[in-house]
């Protein structure tokens, strides 16, 4: 059993008027109908039932009951504490769809569908309410007495009515006792149901308990395995220690030796990174003295045709034009489709670098011979014939 279950008997017990209102206010359209009018819900009762219950308006459903529904009897929240016994009294009170309209209001939706299924269960005859009959939450104390009146109350009333001899004294008073006597019942069989009920979270309880100190034990036993392999570490630390030092002092000459290698490996090192330090300024030096910087994407197979002392020719490789940062200094940008499979053409422009690019520094080569053009063009005819 669901909400949507309690909903779908709830809504049966509306009346015309109050399916309505609830269309009208959450603006909630069916399919097969252009307008929803009082008259559609007269004449349609069961198929705007079932698409209030729809997956699509379900919630817009509880969202109304939520906000719009006004329930003058109860004060906000003051259901959220009750068992379901409080429960039940409070149906016998102000009557069950006003009961389960709170608790609905109060997104305690579980609770609802256990209210419910208890009155269900026990064949209540709360929930003898004619269909299409609610159409306000304070029903009329007749409908109210009505409701409180269980089938066994009518049962007695019919036995005691046969019974002609039977004064009216003696028929209140075993009313009186069949009334004690049903609440007697009703409170045992609650009592029973509490116990069943704190039986099983005392046993969920004793499960995650034996669970937790299961799961402790566990960490313990790691713990207590980290700190032996801590101390056997520590252990085997010193002995190691111990047996280097010894070792030390019989080998020094070996160690200042060694000391001294480091030392001149050590200048060894710091005269290559100077003379590295030294090309990469030379180089950077010659790179800022050419007339172009040019990025060719789309490497070639052979680059002798990209020799050159006035232009500095940068390649980028098929794999990386996905990824190739394209805001780079250069000064023009040659794209060789015919050297880029369509795989590349597409993951180029992909590349979030190479759209932004001013596409006065773009040229775009479907051909080897446009290539050759442009390379004649930058050139000035100093690249080796073709």
């Amino acid at each position: 059993m669901s909400g949507k279950d309690v909903w779908r008997w709830m809504l049966n017990k509306f009346d015309d008027g109050m399916i309505f209102k609830i269309y009208q206010e959450k603006k909630i359209s069916c399919n097969g109908f252009r307008n929803i009018t009082i008259h559609n819900v007269k004449t349609n009762r069961s198929r705007l039932i079932t698409n209030l219950l729809s997956n699509l308006y379900y919630k817009k459903l509880l969202s109304w009951c939520e906000k719009e529904a006004e329930l003058s009897m109860f004060e906000k929240n003051s259901l959220e504490d009750k068992e379901i016994n409080e429960l039940v009294l409070l149906a016998t009170e102000h009557g069950t769809i006003p009961v389960l309209l709170q608790l609905f209001k109060e997104q305690q939706e579980t609770k609802a569908v256990q209210l419910f299924a208890e009155l269900k269960d026990e064949e209540s005859g709360l929930l003898e309410i004619s269909n299409q009959s609610i159409g306000h939450w304070n029903m009329p104390k007749e409908k109210k007495n009505d409701i409180k009146e269980s089938q066994t109350e009518k049962d007695e009333k019919k036995k005691m009515k046969q019974e002609g001899n039977t004064t009216a004294s003696s028929k209140q008073e075993e009313k009186k006792i069949e009334k004690l006597a049903r609440k007697n019942r009703n409170l045992i069989d609650q009592l029973e149901q509490r116990d069943e009920q704190y039986k099983t979270k005392i046993e969920d309880m004793e499960k995650k308990h034996s669970a937790e100190v299961k799961r402790l034990n566990g960490k313990i036993t790691t713990v207590s395995l980290l700190l032996k392999e801590k101390e056997d570490t520590i252990t085997q630390y010193q002995k190691e220690k111990l047996k280097w030092d010894k070792e030390r002092n019989k080998n020094q000459i070996q160690i200042e030796l060694l000391e001294q290698k480091i030392k001149e490996l050590q200048k060894e090192l710091e005269e290559k990174e100077e003379k590295e330090d030294k090309e990469e300024k030379e180089e950077q030096k010659t790179s800022n003295e050419v007339d172009y910087r040019i990025l060719i994407v789309g490497e070639p197979g052979s680059k002798s045709q990209f020799e050159s002392d006035n232009i500095q020719f940068l390649f980028v490789p098929n794999e990386e034009v996905h990824s190739y940062d394209f805001m780079q200094d250069f000064d023009y940008c040659w794209v060789l489709c015919y050297e880029l499979s369509r795989r590349d053409q597409y993951l180029l422009k992909q590349n979030q670098t190479y759209n932004e690019l001013d596409e006065s520094k773009l040229t775009i080569c479907n051909e080897f011979s446009e290539l050759r053009r442009f390379l004649n063009q930058y050139v000035n005819g100093k690249v080796r014939a073709f």
